[in-house]
């Protein structure tokens, strides 16, 4: 199960790398607008943001496949 899961985060990531853009600054409002950067700054914060959350799916997926959680 937890190999699953961490097969759903990498997805995540790699769609996080591709439509990075329209998610981060898609609104303005709420928590958003406390960690608001300019618009142009989207194409490069979604490389990064994208390959940790990609990075994170590979462990999660890695340990689910060994079979052991630490």
């Amino acid at each position: 199960m937890m190999a699953f899961m961490g097969l759903f985060v990498m997805v995540l990531g790699v769609l996080g790398m591709i439509w990075g853009e329209r998610v981060l600054f898609k609104k303005r409002d709420g928590l958003s607008a406390l960690f608001s950067f300019p618009q142009n700054w989207a194409r490069f914060l979604k490389w990064p943001i994208g390959a940790g959350i990609f990075c994170m799916g590979l462990m999660t997926m890695v340990l689910g496949l060994r079979g052991r959680v630490v």
